[in-house]
């Protein structure tokens, strides 16, 4: 399709003439085999910005640069996902090989991994609010680990967010490391935080930053703006609180199913946040919906009014140890995002 609009791209596409980049061509060869008859306005903005975005320069660019490129072009998804009318297909943004050579797909999500009971979300979350304690007593907290927020490692270029796991390593002011994988072990991902010295595992991929678990204040201070003098540690909770909904409340953003979409995770933020789930906590049994308090102090906008990872911790202990749990016959809560 030309750059300023026009006609849906065919299936495939070759080039005989003079190659360009092969992150431009990346880009020109793209494919789309959703099915439907999308708006050609909407499919070829998508196409046009996944140009724009090829062409970008990880290492030249500025961060807000790239980040801005990404908001937008997860807005342009979301009016195309309206658009094919599919509430239960997300794009899973990959790679194949033809002939001609690699080139982006955009393709139907694959299933559902399988569903996980209640329990074992509790589980991975206790793991995490536990690791994050374990760091806080070490005095290891966001800024020492991470000037860019929790660095998730994705299996690229997949926009879907990695599976919750447990947390198999978390050593005091040594190298901070929470290691994920799916529960069918498929699919191996990590999320690296790093010491300010910078000092990178070489046995796991480079991270790539998502910014939607970032504290309010410090998408502030990364863009620039006055903020708030605060704790470093409120910021490990506050990213801790939204994992720990997540789990408990399937609310994951990329797999579009139960009305979750990405346009109504757009706009629930505020100040580079989500909003707090009130419904989703209404839904559980209890007494994990006692829980809603604490997530709502967790996930608040003013780092002070955050409870410590101590407190969160022995609040979630305290819920999941409480007998019995009851659940109705045969629901289970998916996975959520970690």
């Amino acid at each position: 399709a030309a750059r300023g609009g026009g006609a849906v791209p065919s299936a495939r596409r070759t080039r005989s003439v003079a190659r360009p980049p092969k992150r431009e061509r990346d880009a020109e060869s793209l494919e789309l085999t959703l099915e439907g008859e999308p708006r050609k306005a909407h499919v070829t903005g998508f196409i046009d910005e996944w140009r724009r975005l090829a062409r970008l320069d990880e290492g030249d660019r500025p961060l807000l640069l790239r980040r801005a490129a990404t908001r937008k072009l997860l807005d342009l998804e979301a009016r195309l996902l309206q658009e094919l009318e599919h509430p239960c297909v997300v794009p899973l943004l990959g790679r194949t090989q033809t002939k001609q050579g690699e080139v982006l797909v955009v393709e139907p999500t694959p299933p559902l991994p399988p569903a996980v009971p209640l329990p074992v979300a509790l589980d991975f979350a206790l793991d995490l609010l536990a690791g994050l304690a374990t760091l806080h007593e070490g005095g290891c907290a966001f800024p020492e680990l991470s000037r860019e927020s929790l660095g998730i490692a994705f299996d690229p270029p997949s926009l879907r967010l990695p599976q919750p796991a447990k947390l198999v390593e978390a050593s005091a002011c040594g190298r901070a490391r929470l290691v994920l994988a799916d529960l069918s072990g498929v699919r191996p991902v990590a999320v690296l935080r790093q010491l300010r010295q910078g000092v990178a595992d070489p046995e796991l991929p480079a991270p790539k930053f998502l910014h939607l678990l970032t504290p309010p204040e410090v998408v502030e201070r990364l863009e620039g703006r006055p903020a708030p003098q605060s704790d470093p540690r409120s910021a490990d909770v506050y990213m801790a609180g939204h994992l720990v909904q997540d789990l408990l409340t399937k609310q994951s953003p990329y797999q579009g199913r139960e009305g979750v979409t990405l346009r109504r995770l757009k706009r629930e933020e505020v100040g580079g946040r989500i909003a707090f789930n009130e419904a989703a906590f209404e839904r559980l049994p209890q007494p994990l919906g006692a829980l809603s308090s604490l997530l709502r102090a967790m996930l608040s906008i003013h780092p002070r009014e955050r409870p410590r990872v101590t407190e969160a911790l022995e609040r979630v202990r305290q819920a999941s140890a409480a007998k019995p749990v009851q659940t109705p016959a045969g629901q289970v809560w998916r996975q959520g995002l970690l």
